[in-house]
């Protein structure tokens, strides 16, 4: 995988952080590709990593590479305008946001959820008494046909992962100009650093 990210980025940028240099439907509806893997601003958007929002940070763009549920499919040798070469097979991600070990979803979109048939819980921000209902369940081990009455105790810990969350999306990395082979094996400890803090901030 660490060669296939390196010799993506090769391929499209020559593994610079820059904008895409041709016109084309995305140039011309305003939503250029950029950075060394070349995601437009939107789908880097709509894969980004929990707390690593920078479209130009190469860091950042391994990681939302790593976030699409297809990235072991996504890359491969293809043609493009009649040249041989190893690249996006699709133009870019196919799959979907991997929620495996949770995150925060604030646009409109399609997502898979209860990834191995594991039990997963939807916390509906934008109602607090709801979400209290389903935190409560969460720590008290109710199942889906139980629901939990409001309390204080919950309404605290809503709070508290609402902050925390926050937290987690507010950074913003650095941006750094080619993506290093120290980049990929980087984001793939970050990844799992990021799911042990999330483990711990739940509690399990």
């Amino acid at each position: 995988m660490q060669s296939a990210i390196i010799k993506t980025a090769d391929s499209e940028t020559g593994n610079r952080n820059i904008m895409q240099t041709i016109s084309d439907v995305n140039s011309a509806s305003g939503n250029p590709a950029g950075g060394p893997l070349q995601f437009t601003k939107t789908t880097f958007d709509a894969f980004a990593f929990p707390g690593h929002h920078n479209f130009r940070s190469s860091f950042d763009q391994v990681l939302a590479f790593l976030n699409n549920s297809d990235y072991l499919h996504a890359t491969g040798n293809t043609s493009i305008w009649g040249h041989a070469k190893y690249d996006w097979l699709h133009s870019g991600p196919q799959g979907h946001k991997r929620f495996e070990n949770g995150g925060i979803i604030n646009t409109n979109q399609l997502i898979e959820v209860a990834e191995h048939n594991k039990p997963e819980m939807v916390l509906p921000l934008t109602n607090k008494s709801r979400a209290n209902q389903l935190i409560a369940q969460a720590v008290n081990g109710n199942n889906g046909s139980q629901i939990a009455s409001n309390s204080s105790e919950s309404s605290e810990k809503l709070d508290k992962v609402i902050a925390l969350l926050t937290a987690l999306v507010s950074g913003q990395g650095n941006v750094q100009a080619v993506i290093a082979k120290s980049d990929v094996v980087n984001a793939v400890k970050s990844n799992t650093k990021k799911t042990s803090q999330y483990s711990q901030m739940m509690g399990y």
